[in-house]
Protein backbone atom coordinates (compact mmCIF):
# COMPACT_ATOMS: atom_id res chain seq x y z
CA UNK A 1 0.00 0.00 0.00
CA UNK A 2 1.28 3.47 -0.91
CA UNK A 3 0.21 5.59 2.04
CA UNK A 4 1.35 8.78 0.29
CA UNK A 5 -1.32 8.27 -2.36
CA UNK A 6 -4.14 7.92 0.15
CA UNK A 7 -3.38 9.80 3.37
CA UNK A 8 -2.67 13.39 2.33
CA UNK A 9 -5.54 15.84 1.94
CA UNK A 10 -6.18 16.90 -1.63
CA UNK A 11 -6.41 20.55 -0.57
CA UNK A 12 -4.07 21.98 2.08
CA UNK A 13 -5.73 25.40 1.80
CA UNK A 14 -8.54 24.19 4.08
CA UNK A 15 -6.13 23.55 6.98
CA UNK A 16 -5.93 26.34 9.61
CA UNK A 17 -2.89 28.52 8.92
CA UNK A 18 -1.08 28.02 12.25
CA UNK A 19 -1.47 24.22 12.17
CA UNK A 20 -0.38 24.14 8.52
CA UNK A 21 2.72 26.22 9.26
CA UNK A 22 3.79 24.04 12.22
CA UNK A 23 3.28 20.93 10.11
CA UNK A 24 5.31 22.43 7.27
CA UNK A 25 8.24 23.21 9.56
CA UNK A 26 8.16 19.69 10.99
CA UNK A 27 7.89 17.93 7.63
CA UNK A 28 10.61 20.04 6.00
CA UNK A 29 12.94 19.06 8.84
CA UNK A 30 11.91 15.41 8.58
CA UNK A 31 12.46 15.35 4.82
CA UNK A 32 15.78 17.19 4.81
CA UNK A 33 17.56 16.20 8.02
CA UNK A 34 19.05 12.72 8.47
CA UNK A 35 19.34 13.22 12.23
CA UNK A 36 15.60 13.55 12.72
CA UNK A 37 15.04 10.45 10.60
CA UNK A 38 17.27 8.58 13.02
CA UNK A 39 15.41 10.08 16.00
CA UNK A 40 12.13 8.61 14.75
CA UNK A 41 13.18 5.43 16.55
CA UNK A 42 12.06 7.29 19.67
CA UNK A 43 8.30 6.67 19.97
CA UNK A 44 7.71 10.12 21.51
CA UNK A 45 9.48 11.87 18.63
CA UNK A 46 7.53 9.80 16.10
CA UNK A 47 4.30 10.60 17.92
CA UNK A 48 5.06 14.32 17.89
CA UNK A 49 5.69 14.29 14.14
CA UNK A 50 2.47 12.31 13.60
CA UNK A 51 0.53 14.83 15.71
CA UNK A 52 1.92 17.75 13.71
CA UNK A 53 1.18 16.09 10.36
CA UNK A 54 -2.34 14.96 11.28
CA UNK A 55 -4.14 18.19 10.20
CA UNK A 56 -2.75 17.63 6.68
CA UNK A 57 -4.13 14.10 6.47
CA UNK A 58 -7.51 12.86 5.27
CA UNK A 59 -9.29 11.63 8.39
CA UNK A 60 -11.20 8.84 6.67
CA UNK A 61 -7.94 7.56 5.18
CA UNK A 62 -6.32 7.73 8.62
CA UNK A 63 -9.20 5.70 10.06
CA UNK A 64 -8.65 3.07 7.39
CA UNK A 65 -4.92 2.98 8.17
CA UNK A 66 -5.46 2.60 11.91
CA UNK A 67 -8.37 0.18 11.94
CA UNK A 68 -6.30 -3.01 11.36
CA UNK A 69 -4.36 -2.20 14.51
CA UNK A 70 -7.46 -1.92 16.70
CA UNK A 71 -8.64 -5.08 18.47
CA UNK A 72 -12.27 -6.23 18.44
CA UNK A 73 -12.72 -5.34 22.12
CA UNK A 74 -12.45 -1.61 21.44
CA UNK A 75 -14.50 -0.70 18.40
CA UNK A 76 -13.64 2.98 18.59
CA UNK A 77 -13.01 3.58 14.90
CA UNK A 78 -16.52 3.65 13.37
CA UNK A 79 -16.64 2.95 9.66
CA UNK A 80 -16.73 6.04 7.46
CA UNK A 81 -15.84 8.54 10.18
CA UNK A 82 -13.58 8.95 13.17
CA UNK A 83 -14.71 10.08 16.62
CA UNK A 84 -11.39 11.80 17.34
CA UNK A 85 -12.21 12.72 20.93
CA UNK A 86 -13.00 9.11 21.78
CA UNK A 87 -10.03 7.91 19.71
CA UNK A 88 -7.63 10.09 21.67
CA UNK A 89 -9.15 9.18 25.06
CA UNK A 90 -8.96 5.44 24.44
CA UNK A 91 -5.49 5.61 22.92
CA UNK A 92 -4.17 7.65 25.85
CA UNK A 93 -5.65 5.28 28.42
CA UNK A 94 -4.26 2.19 26.71
CA UNK A 95 -0.83 3.74 26.21
CA UNK A 96 -0.69 4.78 29.87
CA UNK A 97 -1.66 1.30 31.07
CA UNK A 98 0.93 -0.25 28.79
CA UNK A 99 3.73 2.14 29.77
CA UNK A 100 3.05 1.80 33.52
CA UNK A 101 3.29 -1.99 33.34
CA UNK A 102 6.30 -1.90 31.01
CA UNK A 103 8.26 0.44 33.24
CA UNK A 104 7.42 -1.70 36.27
CA UNK A 105 8.91 -4.71 34.41
CA UNK A 106 5.83 -6.71 35.37
CA UNK A 107 5.31 -9.19 32.54
CA UNK A 108 2.29 -10.67 34.28
CA UNK A 109 0.46 -7.32 34.21
CA UNK A 110 1.71 -6.16 30.82
CA UNK A 111 -1.33 -5.65 28.55
CA UNK A 112 -1.13 -6.19 24.80
CA UNK A 113 0.90 -3.54 23.03
CA UNK A 114 -1.76 -0.96 22.10
CA UNK A 115 -2.82 -0.70 18.47
CA UNK A 116 -0.16 -3.25 17.52
CA UNK A 117 2.17 -0.37 18.38
CA UNK A 118 5.40 -1.86 17.03
CA UNK A 119 3.92 -2.61 13.61
CA UNK A 120 2.14 0.73 13.44
CA UNK A 121 5.25 2.70 14.42
CA UNK A 122 7.29 0.88 11.80
CA UNK A 123 4.72 1.81 9.17
CA UNK A 124 4.68 5.44 10.26
CA UNK A 125 8.48 5.66 10.26
CA UNK A 126 8.46 4.42 6.68
CA UNK A 127 5.76 6.95 5.84
CA UNK A 128 7.79 9.91 7.10
CA UNK A 129 11.14 8.65 5.79
CA UNK A 130 9.73 8.35 2.28
CA UNK A 131 7.99 11.74 2.25
CA UNK A 132 7.77 12.84 -1.40
CA UNK A 133 9.05 16.25 -2.41
CA UNK A 134 5.83 16.85 -4.33
CA UNK A 135 3.88 16.86 -1.06
CA UNK A 136 6.18 19.52 0.42
CA UNK A 137 5.98 21.59 -2.77
CA UNK A 138 2.20 21.49 -2.67
CA UNK A 139 2.26 22.37 1.04
CA UNK A 140 4.63 25.31 0.45
CA UNK A 141 2.34 26.75 -2.24
CA UNK A 142 -0.71 26.52 0.05
CA UNK A 143 1.16 27.87 3.07
CA UNK A 144 2.85 30.84 1.45
CA UNK A 145 5.36 33.06 3.21
CA UNK A 146 3.27 35.50 5.27
CA UNK A 147 3.46 35.23 9.07
CA UNK A 148 0.55 33.31 10.58
CA UNK A 149 0.29 35.86 13.39
CA UNK A 150 -0.65 39.53 12.97
CA UNK A 151 1.74 40.30 15.83
CA UNK A 152 4.73 39.00 13.87
CA UNK A 153 3.56 40.78 10.73
CA UNK A 154 3.27 44.04 12.70
CA UNK A 155 6.69 43.58 14.28
CA UNK A 156 8.32 42.94 10.92
CA UNK A 157 6.65 45.95 9.32
CA UNK A 158 7.35 48.32 12.21
CA UNK A 159 11.02 47.38 12.48
CA UNK A 160 11.56 47.26 8.73
CA UNK A 161 13.28 43.85 8.85
CA UNK A 162 13.60 41.56 5.86
CA UNK A 163 11.54 38.47 4.99
CA UNK A 164 14.09 36.03 6.43
CA UNK A 165 14.07 37.76 9.81
CA UNK A 166 10.26 37.78 9.81
CA UNK A 167 10.26 34.05 9.04
CA UNK A 168 12.57 33.45 12.00
CA UNK A 169 10.19 35.39 14.25
CA UNK A 170 7.29 33.33 12.91
CA UNK A 171 9.22 30.15 13.69
CA UNK A 172 9.91 31.33 17.24
CA UNK A 173 6.22 31.96 17.80
CA UNK A 174 5.42 28.43 16.63
CA UNK A 175 8.19 27.15 18.89
CA UNK A 176 6.55 28.86 21.86
CA UNK A 177 3.01 27.70 21.11
CA UNK A 178 3.39 24.12 19.86
CA UNK A 179 4.76 21.58 22.34
CA UNK A 180 5.03 18.79 19.76
CA UNK A 181 7.26 21.03 17.63
CA UNK A 182 9.50 21.74 20.62
CA UNK A 183 9.80 17.99 21.21
CA UNK A 184 11.06 17.54 17.65
CA UNK A 185 13.54 20.38 18.09
CA UNK A 186 15.06 18.78 21.19
CA UNK A 187 15.04 15.24 19.79
CA UNK A 188 18.83 14.90 19.66
CA UNK A 189 19.10 16.38 23.15
CA UNK A 190 16.87 13.59 24.47
CA UNK A 191 19.68 11.22 23.50
CA UNK A 192 22.25 13.41 25.23
CA UNK A 193 23.61 14.63 21.88
CA UNK A 194 24.35 18.34 21.47
CA UNK A 195 25.39 19.64 18.09
CA UNK A 196 27.66 22.51 17.05
CA UNK A 197 26.05 25.83 16.15
CA UNK A 198 27.22 25.73 12.52
CA UNK A 199 25.42 22.40 12.04
CA UNK A 200 22.29 23.58 13.82
CA UNK A 201 22.26 26.62 11.55
CA UNK A 202 21.99 24.35 8.53
CA UNK A 203 19.24 22.30 10.19
CA UNK A 204 17.29 25.46 10.98
CA UNK A 205 17.57 26.56 7.36
CA UNK A 206 16.19 23.18 6.25
CA UNK A 207 13.28 23.48 8.70
CA UNK A 208 12.45 26.96 7.41
CA UNK A 209 12.92 26.05 3.76
CA UNK A 210 15.37 28.94 3.34
CA UNK A 211 18.89 29.40 2.05
CA UNK A 212 21.49 28.77 4.74
CA UNK A 213 23.41 31.96 3.91
CA UNK A 214 20.25 34.06 4.32
CA UNK A 215 19.53 32.55 7.74
CA UNK A 216 23.16 33.02 8.79
CA UNK A 217 23.00 36.68 7.75
CA UNK A 218 19.74 37.25 9.63
CA UNK A 219 21.29 35.81 12.81
CA UNK A 220 24.55 37.75 12.63
CA UNK A 221 25.50 39.57 15.81
CA UNK A 222 24.81 43.01 14.34
CA UNK A 223 21.70 41.98 12.39
CA UNK A 224 18.40 43.37 13.72
CA UNK A 225 17.10 40.28 15.53
CA UNK A 226 20.12 40.06 17.82
CA UNK A 227 20.98 43.77 17.90
CA UNK A 228 17.43 44.56 19.01
CA UNK A 229 17.51 41.90 21.72
CA UNK A 230 14.69 39.79 20.27
CA UNK A 231 16.44 36.41 20.05
CA UNK A 232 18.92 34.38 22.05
CA UNK A 233 21.48 32.59 19.88
CA UNK A 234 23.52 29.65 21.20
CA UNK A 235 26.95 29.68 19.53
CA UNK A 236 28.19 26.54 21.29
CA UNK A 237 26.72 23.04 21.30
CA UNK A 238 22.98 22.57 21.82
CA UNK A 239 19.85 20.92 20.58
CA UNK A 240 17.77 22.77 18.00
CA UNK A 241 15.27 24.00 20.60
CA UNK A 242 17.98 25.88 22.51
CA UNK A 243 19.95 26.95 19.44
CA UNK A 244 17.53 29.82 18.79
CA UNK A 245 15.08 31.05 21.42
CA UNK A 246 12.97 34.16 22.02
CA UNK A 247 14.18 36.65 24.61
CA UNK A 248 11.96 37.85 27.43
CA UNK A 249 11.27 40.97 25.36
CA UNK A 250 9.96 38.99 22.39
CA UNK A 251 7.89 36.82 24.73
CA UNK A 252 6.42 40.02 26.20
CA UNK A 253 5.46 41.19 22.72
CA UNK A 254 3.89 37.82 21.90
CA UNK A 255 1.93 37.84 25.14
CA UNK A 256 0.70 41.41 24.71
CA UNK A 257 -0.21 40.93 21.01
CA UNK A 258 -0.22 44.69 20.24
CA UNK A 259 -2.74 45.69 17.59
CA UNK A 260 -0.88 48.63 16.07
CA UNK A 261 2.55 50.22 15.86
CA UNK A 262 1.80 52.63 18.72
CA UNK A 263 1.05 49.76 21.11
CA UNK A 264 4.13 47.89 19.90
CA UNK A 265 6.27 50.96 20.38
CA UNK A 266 5.02 51.32 23.94
CA UNK A 267 6.35 47.85 24.72
CA UNK A 268 9.78 48.56 23.26
CA UNK A 269 10.65 52.09 24.33
CA UNK A 270 9.90 54.77 26.94
CA UNK A 271 9.72 58.58 26.88
CA UNK A 272 12.93 60.64 26.87
CA UNK A 273 13.75 64.35 26.91
CA UNK A 274 13.13 66.12 23.62
CA UNK A 275 15.98 66.06 21.08
CA UNK A 276 17.94 63.49 23.07
CA UNK A 277 17.33 60.63 20.64
CA UNK A 278 16.12 60.06 17.14
CA UNK A 279 14.50 56.90 15.63
CA UNK A 280 16.87 54.62 13.72
CA UNK A 281 14.16 52.54 12.05
CA UNK A 282 12.38 54.46 9.25
CA UNK A 283 9.02 52.77 9.88
CA UNK A 284 9.04 54.11 13.45
CA UNK A 285 9.84 57.67 12.35
CA UNK A 286 7.56 60.66 12.74
CA UNK A 287 6.97 59.99 16.44
CA UNK A 288 8.08 62.06 19.40
CA UNK A 289 11.71 61.56 20.47
CA UNK A 290 12.11 58.45 22.58
CA UNK A 291 14.66 56.17 24.09
CA UNK A 292 14.79 52.52 25.09
CA UNK A 293 14.90 51.30 28.67
CA UNK A 294 18.23 49.53 28.54
CA UNK A 295 17.61 46.73 31.04
CA UNK A 296 13.84 46.45 31.33
CA UNK A 297 13.51 46.07 27.59
CA UNK A 298 16.13 43.37 27.12
CA UNK A 299 18.79 45.31 25.24
CA UNK A 300 16.65 46.93 22.55
CA UNK A 301 18.69 50.11 22.68
CA UNK A 302 19.70 49.39 19.09
CA UNK A 303 16.23 50.53 18.03
CA UNK A 304 17.40 54.14 18.24
CA UNK A 305 20.69 55.93 17.81
CA UNK A 306 21.99 58.91 19.77
CA UNK A 307 23.23 61.92 17.85
CA UNK A 308 26.60 60.18 17.53
CA UNK A 309 26.41 56.62 16.16
CA UNK A 310 26.66 53.99 18.86
CA UNK A 311 28.83 50.91 18.34
CA UNK A 312 27.11 47.54 18.62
Amino acid sequence: MNDHRTLWRTDFNTVPAAARRAARYALQLAQGDIRLCQDLKDADVLGALWELALPLLDHDAVAALLSPYADAEHNWLPSGAVDWEEWEDVQLTRLMDYEIARRANDDRELPPSPLGADALRKRLRTFFRTLPRRVLRRLAVADGAAPTSPTMALLGEALGIDATAVRLLDFLEQRELVESLRLLLRANGRRGVHIAARVQLGRLAVLLGLDRAAVQSALAKRAPLRALGLVDYEDGHSDLEDFLAPTSLLREVLEAAPRDAEALLALLIEPAPAAAWRPAVPNLGGRRQQRVGSEANGGCAALIHPTKPASL
